[in-house]
């Protein structure tokens, strides 16, 4: 790979904060939705305690804020606030579990933030949320080389087939966050030289309907 220029490397980190900074608005424009509608709905107790939530994952995204890359604790620590926050707005219809392997240091690997959240969230919002039964998001994190983690993230939803008669605005709002994630790695690829891939699976059951997803993501330490 061609050596990147100071300049490029400005230009770059520029972009990426950028995107940042849209990804941030993203994620804080879906949960003040969730705000209004719990008080539209005038269950105020949820909304209250939602808030409550909400102020506690704000601070933890302030913190990061200034930072380009974060220990793999924290960035859990980011995602099961998160993801708390989207079982309570859908009435605690799924579960999730983490599987970290022996080998991971959660607090030595350095990720970019934010990086695994967006297929987080496209997990519960594109399957769980409409899935009719209790669902189960599973999130395995390994390290398959020393400078490289691989995330996997798996749900039992109604998959993307299914989800594509939801209306074309939904999607598109809903996709916004992992379409800003793959431009980040585009340019994290280029800055570090180290190549970040996403595969998506569809999942099917034994009647070869349409049974989830999964995201393999291959994620260089830094």
């Amino acid at each position: 790979m061609e050596e990147v220029s100071q300049l490029e490397r400005q230009s770059y980190l520029y972009k990426l904060e950028a995107l940042r900074s849209q990804i941030d608005r993203h994620f804080i424009f879906n949960a003040m939705t969730a705000i209004q509608h719990y008080i539209l709905e005038n269950e105020r107790r949820l909304a209250v305690e939602y808030l409550d939530e909400f102020s506690e994952l704000i601070r933890t995204i302030l913190d990061q804020s200034r930072k380009t890359h974060v220990s793999l604790n924290e960035e859990m620590k980011l995602l099961v606030s998160y993801i708390n926050l989207e079982s309570m707005r859908f009435s605690n219809k799924f579960g999730y579990n983490f599987v970290i392997g022996d080998d991971v240091d959660t607090e030595s690997p350095y990720i970019p933030s934010l990086l695994i959240q967006p297929y987080v969230e496209n997990a519960i919002k594109h399957g769980l949320m409409h899935k009719e039964s209790y669902g189960i998001l599973e999130i395995n994190i390994q390290k398959t080389q020393p400078d490289l983690l691989s995330v996997c993230i798996k749900d039992d939803g109604i998959g993307r087939e299914n989800h594509k008669s939801i209306n074309e605005w939904k999607k598109k709002n809903e996709a916004l966050g992992q379409k800003i994630t793959e431009e980040r790695m585009e340019i994290y690829s280029k800055l570090f030289g180290s190549k970040f891939s996403v595969n998506i699976t569809d999942l099917y059951d034994d009647n070869n309907s349409p049974a989830g997803t999964k995201v393999d993501i291959l994620i260089p330490i830094m």
